[in-house]
This record gives structure tokens, sequence and C-alpha cells, in this order.
């Protein structure tokens, strides 16, 4: 019986020494990748250098969304350099790197994490495949909810699973992500980044029942989507909904 259980032990040891050997290999590739993708001469060893960490990434299993990043990093490299704004990628795999880093540092401390930031850069991934190049408007989106409704922060986070779809989000104020039980009775505030009108943002966030008035303001025209710090496109929101109603 005790031989058994060690055995049980011994394959789950190898087992996370395998993923943590190849995190470090797919850092080590993105650690070179970086400072040759931002010039023209070296851009092809550095996604070369990409690549090899997307097939490393494949291999890894005890997060499926590596795999769905490792797709949306292969979607990126075949982007033509012409069309893309090749700092802007330098960045988003800079936060890559460091995903990858803290969860290399985790494992050797205190084994594999629960979640990671997989789903976030997913998104981030996706909406830079789509938007990375162009230049966009900024808006400041103000949501008042009905005030005798008690489950506001429910409304809000479908107010913004709406504007995720067209929006890059900058700040979300309260922040629904941090707080269990957020204080929405002064409304809603959204910093956005959007090649959609006002009135399109308008129609998708009055959608949502229970949504009293909500005003729009624009504050930047023709802003160049140059960032990808946190928030990030909120993809795992249906998760965070699910967490709020289990409180």
């Amino acid at each position: 019986m005790i031989l058994v259980a060690l055995d049980g032990v011994n394959q789950m040891a190898e087992s996370i020494q395998k993923e943590l050997d190849l995190m470090e290999s797919a850092i080590v590739e993105l650690e070179q990748a970086l400072p040759q993708i931002i010039a023209s001469t070296t851009h092809e060893i550095g996604i070369d250098h990409v690549n090899n960490a997307v097939e490393t990434l494949k291999g890894i299993t005890f997060d499926p969304d590596f795999g769905v990043l490792a797709e949306v990093l292969e979607e990126l490299n075949n982007l033509k350099t012409a069309s893309f704004i090749v700092d802007i990628y330098q960045a988003y795999l800079t936060d890559v790197l460091e995903m990858f880093v803290s969860i290399a540092d985790e494992v050797k401390t205190s084994g594999l994490p629960k979640e990671t930031k997989s789903k976030d850069l997913t998104a981030a991934g996706r909406f830079l495949i789509s938007y990375g190049n162009r230049v966009m408007n900024r808006y400041r989106i103000r949501v008042l909810f009905e005030p005798e409704y008690k489950a506001k922060a429910l409304r809000a986070f479908m107010v913004l699973k709406e504007l995720a779809t067209v929006c890059r989000f900058l700040n979300v104020a309260p922040d629904l992500t941090s707080e269990n039980d957020p204080n929405l009775d002064d409304g809603l505030d959204v910093d956005v980044l959007s090649q959609k009108s006002p009135e399109e943002l308008h129609r998708l966030a009055s959608s949502v029942l229970e949504v009293q008035s909500i005003d729009i303001f624009t504050e930047t025209k023709q802003m160049q989507v140059k960032m990808l710090d946190p928030p990030h496109l909120p993809s795992s929101f249906d998760d965070r909904v699910e967490a709020y109603l289990n409180n």
C-alpha cells in the first residue's frame, strides 16, 4: 500500500517537473524573441523563437487554455508586418512572458497554480489581431442602474460582457474583479477604446435589463492602441459572474 502511494507521489512529481521544464523552455524562447522581433533585420528570427515557444505551449496540459493561447500566438505570427504594429506585439509577448515566469516561480515554491491569466491574454491577443493596427476612439461610459434593484453587480457584469464584443477596456470603476460586493449605487464608469459609434455602444449597454440611464462621453478621438496593460479584455466574465453568485 505504501509503495503504491509512493509511486503515485513520484508520478505526480514527475508530471509537475515535466510541466515546469516545458514552461522554462517557452520562457527561454520568448526571452530570445523579444529583442529580435522589434528590428526588421532580426524580426524573422524572433518569429521563429515565438513559434518554438508555441510548440512548447501545446505540450503543457495543466491549463487547457494554454492551447488556445498558442493558437492565438500562431495567428499573430502569421500577420503581415506591413499592416501590423510590431512594438505592440512585443508588448503583448512581454505580458505572456511575465505570466510564464510568474507561473514557473509559483510551481517551484508551491506547485501548479489553480488559475492563470491565460484567458485574459488570449482575449487580449484576439483583440490585437482585430484592432492592433487601427486607430480608435476613446469613450467614457457611465451606466446607472435602477435604484431599487439589488443585484446591480450582476447587471454590471452583463453590461461589460456586451461592450466587450466591440471595446478594449482601459478602466472599470468600481473594480468588479476584486470586490465581492462592489457599491454600484452611484453607477458604473467604464473607459474604453472602440471603433464603434457612441450610438452603437449605447444600444449594446442599454440591452441589459435594470439599466436606468447611460451617458457616453467622447474623451479623445483617434487614439492609437498602444497598451495591453490590465484590465485586459475580460474574456472570463462567465466565470466571474458565477464566482460572484457563489459568494
